[in-house]
């Protein structure tokens, strides 16, 4: 999978925030989120209050991903912007992912549901990630959404990393 960090909303008032995109192919792309915010910008009067830019690749460090990026103060400066006043250099800053930790799916204190797009899982094993309060029950359907017999995991209560789900 190729992940992207689209920057620029033009028009608006020159700041520049990270938004993501993926792909499958490095052809295809999709926008996550209907251009959500990824990386957000920092506070106002901070080095980077008008602009973040995260490097192309990201890197992944024990369960951690490092995510690199520019920050500037002040908006993007062109013909369509004011100058803006600067009393920050640009400089390098770091944040940090929990891995595989793009997007999640969050059902704050009610019980939620999700049905995921077919997928197709080699062997007895699905791997995920999750972070479960009260806990969690995984259930592979067919394509009519009807429960598989012996198909069914479920997790307690804790925060899970690449945590295998046995349908052995």
């Amino acid at each position: 999978m190729w992940v992207w960090f689209g920057v620029y909303r033009e028009g608006i008032d020159g700041t520049i925030d990270t938004s993501l995109a993926t792909s499958r192919d490095g052809i295809e792309w999709e926008r996550v989120l209907d251009r959500q915010t990824f990386l957000s910008l920092g506070k106002e009067g901070g080095w980077e209050d008008g602009m973040v830019r995260i490097a192309q690749n990201f890197i992944v460090v024990g369960d951690e991903i490092y995510l690199y990026y520019g920050g500037v103060q002040g908006a993007h400066m062109d013909r369509k912007f004011a100058a803006a006043e600067r009393r920050h250099q640009p400089m390098l800053g770091l944040a940090t992912l929990r891995r595989d930790g793009f997007v999640s799916v969050e059902a704050g204190d009610e019980e939620g549901f999700l049905l995921t797009q077919p997928l197709v899982i080699a062997g007895n094993e699905l791997h995920l990630n999750a972070e479960c309060r009260g806990g969690l029950r995984v259930e592979v359907t067919d394509d009519a959404d009807v429960p598989l017999e012996g198909y069914v995991a479920a997790l307690g209560a804790g925060n899970y990393l690449d945590t295998m789900l046995d349908f052995a």
